[in-house]
This record gives C-alpha cells, structure tokens and sequence, in this order.
C-alpha cells in the first residue's frame, strides 16, 4: 500500500534532492525541494507539509537558524527530521527538539522506514 503525505525536502546537494524525490515519489508522497531555507520559508506560507526533511548546513543559513525563522514567522511546522554530515548531528536534534536525525550518507530504506514511523506517530 502506497503511502500519502507531504514532505518538503530542503537541501542544497542536487544529487540528494534528486535521490529523495525519486525514492519519495515512489512511496506515494508528494514533494517539494527548495535548496535554500529561504525558499523553504517563502514555500511555508502557502505548502503545509507533513514532515520537512533539513539539512543542517544549507548555502544560506544552517538548520537551526531555518527552525528559528519558521518559528519567528509562526510558520505551523510539524515534524522535522535532520539530514546532515555533522559530527553533532544526535545533539544538535535534541536541541532543536526535532522528530528525529539520520547520518549522510543514509541508508535509503532506513530514511522510508524513519518517515513513515515519525508520521505514524
């Protein structure tokens, strides 16, 4: 059974973003991809996804900088899951209180497994 939901991907690595969507799509998921956080927020006022991938470090401001400025403009983001090369990336998700983290490079069956826990949830 396919999934359903939405997902917003923000990351700056074309090659990811062309990965997740195919991968994503293919589960059943609508998806939009911004590679900047600034789009991502301009996205936001009008696309309400399910659950937004993130990517820690983006070309114009880093993950924690992108949830501060959703919070900042009362955007109603639900559930974020980290996507990132950091070091720090299992502390980093506990300080932002986000839905979760995976390591890059990820495992493409754990990430689906991941997603469709976090929106069970």
């Amino acid at each position: 059974m396919p999934s359903t939901g939405r997902i917003l991907v923000v990351e700056d690595d074309p090659s990811i973003c062309d990965l997740l969507v195919g991968a994503l799509t293919d589960e059943g998921y609508e998806v939009q991809t911004c590679d900047r956080g600034a789009d991502a927020l301009d996205l936001l006022e009008t696309w309400l996804p399910d659950l937004t991938l993130l990517d820690l470090q983006m070309i114009d401001m880093t993950g924690e900088e992108f949830l501060a400025a959703c919070r900042q403009r009362d955007l109603p983001l639900t559930r974020v899951l980290l996507l990132s090369a950091s070091a720090h990336l299992s502390r980093a998700a506990t300080r932002l209180n986000v839905a979760g983290a995976l390591a890059k490079p990820f495992d493409l069956d754990r990430l689906i497994e991941t997603i469709q826990t976090v929106l069970e949830q």
